[in-house]
């Protein structure tokens, strides 16, 4: 079943006014009376038939209403890595249901890595959320120049090779997750951890790529 982003509810109707959704209905060759799935975002996801398409909506008849919560309730802060692997992060927050993330540049973190582009990065969050019918739409809290600018507390976990912790045995309560960097992180801001009393913990005995882990956590610490 095919699944689009609704912009308006009334009653028992759904409707698609989004240009780009609209272009992806006709590209899908949705037919009359077939069953489509629709989410809003804000945590309903409809099961509907289609009704018509012209030039400036999609309406759809509501059968089923379903609500549901983040499916991952922790906030991730990323470091920078290449540009197509941050967004490709940001698909597969949309699509395993996280609650929120951010991107940092850590202290070693490679100067020709720049800050991704927000609407590019809101739509591959769509993209994703549509491919797992994830009807919470995430947070991006943006990117930030520094660990330092960002308001961390102690029920929050780093995810470094040689952390202390291993999180395939045991899992941790926490809110917020730290991955990366790209580049590992500096003296200093292990330091900052450690003076913090955030926990750090490993995946294992490989060394994954930023989004791997990423994947691998929010696999890990879903709801």
């Amino acid at each position: 079943m095919s699944s689009f982003f609704a912009d308006e509810i009334k009653g028992n109707y759904a409707y698609i006014k989004n240009p780009d959704e609209l272009k992806h209905l006709k590209v899908k060759r949705i037919k009359t009376g077939e069953p489509v799935s629709l989410i809003d975002g804000k945590g309903s996801l409809f099961f509907t038939i289609f009704e018509f398409l012209d030039k400036k909506q999609a309406k759809f008849s509501i059968l089923q209403t379903k609500k549901e919560y983040y499916r991952v309730l922790k906030t991730f802060y990323i470091g920078f890595t290449d540009l197509k692997r941050m967004e490709l992060i940001a698909e597969k927050a949309g699509e395993m249901g996280v609650k929120s993330f951010a991107f940092f540049r850590g202290e070693k973190t490679a100067k020709y890595l720049k800050a991704p582009d927000v609407n590019k990065i809101k739509k591959r969050i769509m993209s994703g959320m549509k491919q797992s019918e994830n009807p919470n739409f995430p947070d991006f809290l943006g990117s930030y120049d520094s660990l330092e600018d960002i308001s961390l507390t102690e029920n929050t976990i780093v995810l470094t090779p040689g952390g202390k912790l291993s999180l395939s045995e045991n899992i941790p309560e926490v809110n917020n997750v730290i991955i990366g960097a790209k580049e590992g992180f500096s003296k200093r801001e292990v330091e900052y951890f450690e003076k913090s009393g955030i926990i750090t913990a490993n995946l294992g005995n490989s060394i994954f790529r930023v989004e791997t882990a990423f994947i691998i956590a929010s696999f890990l610490f879903k709801s």
